[in-house]
């Protein structure tokens, strides 16, 4: 006897910042379930009478970009059953047809969370939904957090359940701080800055470069010259060089012997200078290393857990890779707010919190 099939995931799907997180909250309940996963986009008219070939032509777009999103979550879903669907109309209406014709056992959309006369004048796909479907919908912020400090109070969370011996924090960039900062502060640790600059070239990423002056190449670095490698290495140190001058002036880094580096990111969408400063904290004697972001990307997971004691994070993502779907509020303090920030951090007046 074959065994019953379960009842689909349907997430809806459209270009927006707020739906790559739905996707990957859909795929992890279609995962966890051993569902099918029912990716659906509407394709709107933008307005009244609308040519039909023009139409067809934003269809076929549609279509194309769901087929590339879906496979995209296959990569790390191997066994998971993915349809596309396309269809035309008010996508409220349609999400919530298709989910009575193909009995989902879940609707899954996006919103950006509006609230007063924002949500009254405008209204969202995700409320009609809500109000409309006979079957159950989630509907997942756009956002992970609403800014950096926010993120660093829930991954502090996690680390202070931790029994860590002598930590140290180490932000590596000017928009780790402010996460780095709330660790610190939850763990009574120094806290100290060290660099990593990613090295690019044509606009894809290499590796990295840290404080220490060694490039830390991964393997994409091969499909490079020697003189793109050289000049993407060269270009690093000096932005890397600019900013350290911004954020820590002259003053030397602390020092890691023997204490745990706890080496703090605003979000691991990419592995090379998480490793790049992970890889220089053993070099200077910590004993243990700990890389620690508030979300961090499946697809570096297994590359970064190479190269450290442990990963710490609060979130994962697959699409929801980029800081606009992490942070409401995205934007990089000033460089002289992070250098005030780092200056006025004392661990002595910090208070460790019992777990």
């Amino acid at each position: 006897m074959s065994a019953t099939k379960k009842n689909p995931v349907l997430v809806g799907v459209d270009q927006s910042v707020a739906n790559r997180r739905a996707c990957d909250y859909a795929c992890e309940v279609a995962a966890a379930s051993r569902a099918p996963l029912l990716m659906v986009q509407v394709v709107e008219p933008p307005f009244d009478a609308v040519p039909v070939n023009v139409l067809d032509t934003l269809v076929e777009w549609a279509a194309e970009e769901l087929t590339e999103r879906a496979g995209e979550l296959r990569t790390f879903n191997d066994g998971l059953e993915i349809e596309c669907i396309v269809r035309r109309g008010a996508p409220w209406d349609q999400l919530a047809t298709l989910a009575v014709e193909r009995d989902a056992q879940l609707v899954v959309v996006g919103t950006f969370g509006r609230r007063g006369v924002a949500r009254a004048l405008l209204g969202s796909v995700a409320e009609k939904v809500v109000r409309t479907s006979p079957r159950p919908v989630v509907t997942v912020p756009a956002h992970a957090f609403a800014n950096r400090s926010q993120a660093g109070r829930r991954l502090a969370s996690l680390l202070g359940r931790q029994k860590l011996a002598a930590p140290s924090v180490i932000a590596i960039s000017r928009g780790a701080i402010p996460v780095a900062l709330e660790v610190a502060r939850r763990l009574a640790a120094p806290l100290d800055l060290w660099l990593t600059e990613p090295m690019v070239s044509q606009g894809h990423e290499m590796g990295a470069l840290g404080e220490d002056g060694h490039p830390f190449f991964d393997d994409r670095a091969s499909a490079f010259t020697a003189e793109e490698r050289a000049q993407a290495e060269h270009e690093a140190y000096r932005r890397m060089t600019r900013e350290l001058e911004r954020l820590r002036g002259s003053l030397s880094p602390g020092e890691v012997w023997k204490r745990t580096a706890i080496v703090v990111s605003d979000g691991i969408a990419s592995s090379s200078s998480i490793i790049a400063a992970t890889r220089a904290m053993r070099s200077l004697g910590a004993e243990r290393t700990i890389a620690a972001a508030p979300i961090v990307s499946k697809r570096v997971l297994a590359a970064v857990r190479k190269h450290c004691d442990d990963v710490v994070y609060v979130e994962t993502a697959m699409l929801a890779e980029v800081p606009e779907c992490w942070y409401r509020h995205p934007t990089l303090p000033t460089a002289r707010a992070a250098r005030a920030a780092l200056a006025a951090y004392d661990p002595s007046a910090s208070t460790a919190i019992a777990s």
